[in-house]
């Protein structure tokens, strides 16, 4: 095949795990094709994230592109450009725009900043459509691999490729660090894979090393140590008493944004204000102001890019005053993970503190979509009508929960990333590289529009489970926390720039993530 490989951003670590795929499609016999913006459009994402201007962050781009590393050929958008391929829809601006705003609600979207984001977008994103889609043409593609595909550049090129008839494959940086997040045919918010898998392993019992890898990835969480994870909140989390007096069970609330999932029908949700949503929780549930508590999400704390959390925030803030509700602020240092074990209920709404709450036996519930709802874990309304007809809780006694949730987190990190023994992380933004990958797996993706779990095996029976699970019911965090997994013996694979290029990741290592 005729494989396009694209990254219209140099986020890191990401252009490099572009130029891993294209490595391992050449070994299958494969030809590569680049794609590279060369500062061709007059805005996107990564500049509106910064405020920055084009001779502040083009430069920056250009160096940290495909073209450092030994790759070719490599084609800029600016010398593909050509009108006659369609008009790129306006959809496709959405996502972007609200990240770059931190919108919450549907209303949010409506507001003049938005607009003015999408129309400042809706140039650019034609252009790069009208490049990828001459590209397709005119380097005769069989299939494309790019970056992300939410943000709006990365999706005009998914939108070529769908346009053109062909596969696509969607990379991300994955949960928890280990292997590459890929997603055939969509972009990094599907969840199709995800579901499936969900689904296909629940029941199926883990092997003690199993086990173990997932308890630790939570107990890290526990004792803040998961510094592979993108973001670390509450690293000065203390202990607080429930900040509630009232009778009945305890409901802990811990929402998450919504403006990264914003457009995908994946994540489409019956509320377009999760505030609405507690409101019919209340009313279904007959629960006092008293029973709830609110612990707003840290991030919204955090300035990411030029954008605060404030709008988020006061969403929150100002439902909690009007209902009576205790609110805990996002920059509060109160531990979640205290919260969580005195609660009786958990209330989410995609959050992935679901692994924290299923490894204490907890009650949870989704009020919309999430990656954990064939899981077993988690009670789901994705409307108002699910919540009306009756909630219906899992069946489970706290330690069925726990066993749920670690084959949940290990499906998370072992099966659904692909290539976990190739691809690992030495810290969020660096990673080293080993030799041996099966390159058929990317074929498979490509080709059959689904993924391969990268570990099928399981174990007959549960009692490599139960020791862990035991540890799990004493909270023994440290102790759980401390497992290493067996090392790769596979040879180390050269992932590197060009020689005269290789000063770019030390001189980056100085400064901020993309998105901070």
């Amino acid at each position: 095949m005729n494989i396009g490989f694209a990254n219209i951003y140099s986020f890191r670590p990401h252009v490099e795990h572009l130029y891993y795929l294209s490595r391992l499609a050449q070994q299958a016999g494969h030809t590569a094709s680049f794609l590279t913006c060369d500062a061709s459009v007059s805005w996107c994402y990564a500049r509106g994230l910064k405020g920055s201007s084009g001779w502040q962050e083009c430069p920056k781009c250009m160096v940290g592109g495909i073209r450092s590393f030994p790759a070719g050929p490599v084609r800029s958008i600016s010398r593909l450009s050509a009108p006659g391929y369609g008009q790129a829809p306006n959809q496709l601006t959405l996502s972007s725009a609200c990240t770059l705003l931190r919108t919450e609600t549907e209303a949010d979207q409506l507001m003049q900043p938005v607009l003015d984001v999408r129309d400042r977008l809706s140039k650019p994103v034609q252009e790069v459509f009208d490049a990828a889609s001459r590209w397709i043409v005119q380097d005769r593609l069989d299939a494309l691999v790019c970056f992300n595909g939410r943000m709006e550049l990365t999706q005009a090129l998914t939108q070529a490729a769908r346009v053109a008839g062909i596969p696509f494959l969607t990379h991300e940086r994955t949960w928890f660090g280990n292997g590459l997040l890929l997603v055939p045919n969509d972009n990094c918010l599907g969840l199709s894979d995800n579901h499936r898998m969900a689904k296909q392993f629940r029941e199926l019992p883990l092997t003690e090393s199993q086990a173990r890898l997932a308890a630790s990835l939570v107990a890290k969480r526990f004792s803040r140590q998961n510094n592979l994870e993108w973001r670390v909140y509450n690293p000065e989390a203390q202990a607080v008493a429930w900040p509630a007096k009232g009778e009945g069970p305890r409901y802990l609330v811990l929402p998450s944004s919504r403006n990264e999932v914003v457009g995908h029908p994946d994540w489409s949700s019956g509320w377009g204000d999760q505030t609405q949503a507690l409101d019919d929780l209340m009313a279904a549930q007959n629960l006092k102001p008293e029973q709830l508590v609110v612990r707003c999400h840290p991030n919204w704390a955090e300035t990411i890019g030029k954008a605060t959390g404030e709008r988020p925030h006061h969403l929150y803030r100002e439902w909690c005053r009007r209902r009576g509700v205790a609110c805990i602020d996002p920059s509060d240092t109160a531990s979640t993970s205290d919260l969580i074990a005195q609660a009786d209920v958990i209330v989410l709404n995609g959050g992935s503190a679901a692994i924290e709450a299923g490894v204490l036996g907890k009650q949870i519930l989704s009020l919309g979509p999430a990656s954990y709802i064939h899981a077993g874990i988690a009670a789901t309304a994705l409307g108002p009508q699910d919540l009306a007809s009756g909630i219906e809780w899992p069946n489970l006694t706290a330690r069925e929960r726990m066993r749920l949730t670690l084959r949940f987190i290990y499906m998370s990190a072992r099966r659904l990333p692909q290539f976990n023994d190739h691809v690992q992380p030495v810290t969020t933004t660096r990673y080293r590289y080993f030799d041996g990958a099966d390159p058929s797996r990317l074929d498979h993706a490509l080709l059959k529009g689904s993924l391969m779990p990268d570990d099928p095996d399981h174990a007959a029976n549960e009692l490599g489970e139960d020791e862990v699970i035991d540890a799990l019911e004493n909270k023994a965090w440290g102790q759980l926390a401390s497992y290493i997994p067996l090392q790769t013996q596979l040879p180390p694979l050269a992932i590197q720039r060009r020689h005269g290029m290789r000063w770019v990741d030390g001189v980056r290592g100085f400064f901020k993530h993309g998105d901070r």
